[in-house]
């Protein structure tokens, strides 16, 4: 359902006052060595997840936390 009606959350988000910066990660298959994730901007999420092809199942995080992901990246083993 998440992924169905990103491109409206996101929109409703921006319209009621989110910054249309506000990183965004999207994580299909989480936790699986089929695991893909692509990030972006609250604006341009709905784009990318499309253009990439994202399926649910998938997580949707919204917020600064996404910017940890890089540092996180090294501790990850899937």
């Amino acid at each position: 359902m998440g992924i169905l009606n990103l491109k409206r959350n996101a929109e409703k988000l921006i319209k009621y006052g989110k910054n249309p910066e506000t990183p965004v990660a999207v994580i299909e298959k989480g936790c699986t060595r089929e695991q893909r994730v692509v990030t972006g901007k609250l604006s341009s999420i709905a784009n990318i997840v499309e253009k990439e092809g994202i399926k649910a199942p998938a997580v949707i995080v919204i917020g600064e936390v996404v910017n940890l992901r890089e540092k996180l990246l090294p501790f990850l083993d899937f």
